[in-house]
């Protein structure tokens, strides 16, 4: 028992110095400081700080890296270092894009599978590198596909989850030239997962690596951070509705694949279908979502009133219970339409605000709240005014 104890804890020590853990901080970081300076371009202020998808990679995926974990070593999913490697290198190339998008399961897994099929027809003179590249012909294609299955609707279920958290209003130019107002989701998932390595091979590159006996086999437990990545741009409707539908989609599109997945145990060469579908599916799904959102626009300038398009976390706005793409019609009993009309209202009495709110289903409320020194100035909320055909964004 003492013994399993200590290869576990050897397991997950290597990922700790797996180099994928900090490319992950590292991306994260840089998507966080790009989007506090395009907050801060459009509205003078950043909506959250710039760690904060930092903090959502580090804590968002552990359960769910857990469930996985269950799932691949209670299967018996065995991947060798060389796949291991692969997997690697090409979440390396496709973060390097700094699209967080091509990190989704479907192309990192789906390029592998592909890959796994060609690579091994070529040398390439490094004995280390060769070896590593033959043991892609030890990957049983239900391994790899049955992986791509599960992280594709773990991927789906996160956006359901977690996608719209942390969605950042933006402004934009529509096809007529009058500026709009969109949020865009840009998140990173890190997933923990424990893995099988069959030991024979392990040894022999890492005679250090603690194996696991059953019966005549032994392997190599590790865990891996595996990355999930996802972006969309929303501005045709609720950015918590768009997002949530996409991850619909995307997991009926991964049970579908999943029903490949089984076939793969039988017919091999249906794992071609499986990373073909993920990746010509996945890229259809984003598209089809962008054609949509093209057709309407929800953050734009009414007659009826403003619309939030953002509201700053832990703000007045926030603390009355406010929520994007609301519509506020009356401040203070005075009808407004503008951004200068709203901050005019607000000014009319600086100890206290009533608003006149129409929520998403389309009935009226009345919002009130007492103002402390200060506050009058930044509820915290964020619209578009599009005047003369240019955006003076106020934070109000």
């Amino acid at each position: 028992m003492d013994s399993w104890l200590i290869d576990v804890l050897k397991g997950i020590g290597v990922f700790f110095i797996h180099p994928l853990l900090y490319f992950f901080l590292f991306l994260t970081l840089v998507m966080g400081y790009n989007r506090v300076k395009k907050e801060r371009g459009f509205f003078h202020v950043r909506i959250f700080d710039s760690i904060s998808e930092t903090k959502l990679m580090l804590t968002a995926g552990l359960f769910v890296g857990l469930i996985v974990s269950l799932l691949t070593v209670g299967v018996g999913f065995v991947i060798p270092v060389g796949g291991v490697v692969l997997i690697g290198a090409i979440t390396l190339l496709l973060g390097l894009t700094f699209r967080l998008r091509f990190l989704s399961p479907a192309y990192v897994l789906g390029l592998a599978i592909l890959l796994s099929m060609v690579l091994p027809q070529w040398k390439t003179g490094n004995t280390f590198v060769d070896l590593l590249i033959s043991e892609l012909t030890l990957i049983h294609p239900t391994t790899y596909s049955g992986l791509l299955a599960i992280l594709f609707i773990v991927e789906g279920v996160l956006i359901i989850k977690d996608g719209s958290r942390l969605s950042s209003p933006r402004l934009e130019t529509s096809k007529r030239g009058r500026m709009i107002g969109a949020h865009a989701s840009n998140l990173l998932w890190l997933l923990p997962v424990f893995v099988l390595l069959p030991g024979a091979p392990v040894s022999s590159i890492f005679p250090w690596w603690p194996l696991l006996s059953f019966g005549q086999q032994s392997f190599a437990l590790c865990l891996l951070p595996f990355g999930i990545g996802f972006f969309q741009k929303t501005r045709g409707s609720l950015p918590r509705e768009a997002v949530r539908f996409t991850g619909k989609r995307v997991i009926a599109l991964g049970m579908f694949i999943a029903i490949l997945a089984v076939t793969t145990y039988w017919l091999p060469v249906m794992s071609i279908a499986v990373a073909l579908l993920a990746i010509i599916g996945r890229e259809l799904l984003t598209i089809q979502q962008r054609v949509q959102d093209d057709d309407y626009t929800y953050f734009s300038r009414r007659d009826q009133g403003l619309v939030i398009l953002g509201i700053i976390p832990k703000s007045p706005a926030e603390k009355m219970a406010l929520q994007v793409g609301e519509l506020i019609t009356k401040v203070n009993g005075k009808q407004v339409k503008s951004v200068e009309e709203f901050y005019y209202a607000l000014q009319k009495n600086g100890a206290f605000v009533k608003l006149e709110v129409v929520d998403h289903n389309g009935e009226l409320r009345l919002v009130q709240r007492a103002l402390y020194d200060g506050e009058h100035h930044e509820l915290g909320m964020l619209f578009v005014s599009d005047e003369k055909l240019a955006v003076q964004e106020q934070v109000v």
